[in-house]
């Protein structure tokens, strides 16, 4: 393996790409600097619940009060000066869904950044800031299927305030540093994404199929569990049974809200009450073993139907075998 080159510049095509400007047609900003006035402004001017005013202000005051981290360039840290940059700029009036509607300038830039292009090719849906504000933002249909909730940040605020004030800066605290605390006090834009419990997407944000359950029935319908076997005319499991029903316990214990019916059933042979007791030991035996494995007893019901529901006929060895079996139903 060779050497890495050592002059390779990762930036190499930036300027070509990347190094463009827009005018200024923005509709509103804050004065350039940084005080409670301007953070709160900033919160007035987005109409916020009044304990996201109080955390931005919050936030401002450890901003003031906290010294520059030591990591990083230093040096390039102290060179920023905080009372020359505009906090806050609005772009346009409103946010639109469509992105026809976003305005020329605007749209152009994104065009030529490739976030249409990467929406349609990969993302489930798309949130384009520009300056301080979500412009324009997508969800894709299958996502608001399944329950998950995709906003912009402002807007997840206004529906939302719950989850956000649950949430909102736990990952990286205000009081962690300076820019932590500074990120804090004058965010704006980004997205609100709520991913419903159970729900799973995949790295682009398209729902995942659901699993289906191996050894759970469908709805209406019933599994005979083919495998499980039991001692002549007794409820004793025989060894080979395991493996059936630990794929049984399982699938149980992967779909916790599932709940099952147990039913035992027997061929004609014998007296019609030995039989039904025999049905009803043998449901019971196979309850209780998954309820050894950990599934809750309280999702599992034992039932016996004795010879009353034959499958097969019994007049051959063949059919008596199909009908000495365990069948499992949905409850749910």
């Amino acid at each position: 393996m060779g050497a890495p080159d050592r002059g390779l510049d990762i930036n190499a095509g930036y300027e070509e790409k990347y190094g463009f400007s827009m005018p200024d047609t923005s509709v509103f900003r804050t004065r350039k600097g940084l005080d409670e006035e301007v953070v709160r402004q900033i919160s007035a001017l987005k109409n916020e619940p009044a304990w996201m005013t109080e955390k931005r202000v919050e936030a401002y005051r450890l901003f003031a009060a906290r010294p520059l981290p030591s990591w990083g360039d230093n040096a390039a840290l102290r060179e920023i000066d905080f009372d020359d940059i505009t906090y806050y700029v609005r772009p346009g009036e409103a946010e639109s869904d469509d992105w026809k509607e976003v305005p020329p300038d605007i749209k152009n830039t994104f065009d030529r950044l490739g976030v249409p292009d990467a929406e349609r090719r990969f993302l489930a849906g798309v949130t384009a800031q520009y300056e301080s504000e979500v412009v324009y933002h997508s969800i894709h249909a299958e996502l608001e299927k399944k329950g998950v909730i995709f906003l912009s940040m402002d807007e997840g605020l206004k529906r939302h305030p719950e989850i956000v004030q649950k949430y909102f800066g736990s990952v990286i605290p205000s009081n962690d540093n300076k820019f932590a605390a500074l990120n804090t006090a004058v965010w704006s834009g980004g997205s609100f994404i709520y991913v419903p419990k159970g729900v799973k997407v995949d790295a682009t944000g398209c729902p995942l199929p659901e699993p289906k359950p191996e050894m759970i029935p469908e709805k209406g319908q019933t599994l005979v569990l083919e495998g499980v076997y039991f001692d002549t005319d007794k409820a004793t499991l025989k060894p080979e049974s395991v493996e059936t029903l630990d794929r049984v316990a399982a699938s149980l214990k992967a779909f916790p809200a599932v709940r099952l019916e147990v039913a035992g059933h027997t061929d004609s042979r014998g007296a019609k009450a030995h039989n039904q007791k025999l049905s009803e030991a043998r449901a019971k035996t196979v309850m209780d073993y998954l309820v050894g494995k950990g599934v809750d007893a309280g999702r599992l019901a034992a039932k016996g139907y004795g010879m009353d529901k034959p499958i097969a006929p019994n007049t051959t060895d063949e059919g008596r075998a199909k009908n000495r079996r365990v069948e499992l139903s949905r409850l749910d």
